[in-house]
């Protein structure tokens, strides 16, 4: 008796799956969205919850080599992929490209941008709408010619640190010649820049390492290897991961300098308001650096 109610219940939980695998089987060829991306290019996907996610299983570096180099020769310059239950439309193409980011319309987000709320908060990256509107019509400007004229210097100055990097690499190579990975300086130097220019701090990236460098660079591998774990979307889940817990960890680095460097900006604003009229006028300051 016992055995046979077993068998029942088994019997009645390969039912349900079958149910279940039938009835995603069918969605997927009537959704309306489905078969909209379905005419994107792209892998098969076979399970459901996971999408392609079996595919470019490994390390970080095996991802990025999957979905820049292996899929965008296989399936061209824009192609589609699941993650989890979440489509992704990769575009490598720069005129399409040109197309999407230069577009003041079509600005909504994907579900996916809320990863990026705790560390960037609702700013001009990740908001939509009227509230985008709002943010972009505050920092255009930031964005003035004289504005930027006047960091040519920290460009040029980043730049050739940048270069003089690159220099040393090339004579430590036999006959001045090899490869190396320029991700990672590429990134330090963005960095130099975007710090130094947008908050007046310099933070030496380049050259000297941080905790804040190191925090920076981590938290982007963290949300990407997030995206590739479909259960640890549940906040409470992630929360309670080995993720979740390093990202907390991250995210007190990052807004502990942030905050810093706020505070710093603003004792100094105070101090030269009587005497830098062309910070009023626009709202920013120029290049009155603080060197962390």
């Amino acid at each position: 008796m016992l055995a046979y109610g077993f068998c029942a219940a088994v019997g009645a939980v390969g039912l349900i799956l079958l149910l279940a695998l039938l009835g995603w089987w069918i969605y997927i060829h009537i959704s309306p969205f489905h078969v909209t991306v379905g005419r994107i290019p792209g892998p098969r996907f076979y399970f459901p919850l996971l999408g392609n996610i079996l595919e470019v299983a490994g390390g970080l570096d095996h991802v990025l080599r999957i979905f820049q180099e292996t899929w965008t020769k296989k399936y061209g310059e824009i192609y589609r992929i699941f993650l989890g239950s979440h489509c992704y439309v990769a575009i490598s193409s720069p005129e399409l490209l040109e197309t999407i980011l230069s577009s003041q319309k079509v600005i909504d987000k994907g579900v996916s941008y809320d990863m990026l709320l705790p560390w960037l908060g609702a700013g001009l990256l990740i908001s939509s709408g009227e509230l985008w509107r709002s943010r972009r019509k505050l920092l255009t400007p930031a964005f003035h010619y004289t504005i930027l004229k006047s960091y040519f210097e920290v460009f040029n100055e980043q730049s050739r640190i940048l270069s003089g990097i690159f220099e040393g690499l090339c004579r430590s190579f036999p006959g001045g010649k090899g490869e190396i990975d320029v991700y990672p300086y590429i990134t330090r130097c963005s960095l130099d820049i975007i710090c130094e220019a947008s908050m007046g701090t310099r933070i030496e990236a380049q050259t000297q390492d941080s905790d804040y460098v190191r925090a920076v660079y981590r938290i982007g591998q963290l949300i990407l290897e997030k995206m590739l774990r479909p259960w640890l979307e549940h906040p409470w889940v992630f929360s309670k991961s080995a993720l979740g817990r390093e990202h907390d960890q991250l995210l007190g680095t990052l807004h502990a300098f942030t905050d810093g460097v706020v505070r710093e900006r603003r004792k100094a604003l105070c101090e030269e308001e009587n005497n830098v009229p062309e910070e009023r006028e626009t709202g920013f300051s120029m290049r009155n650096r603080t060197v962390v």
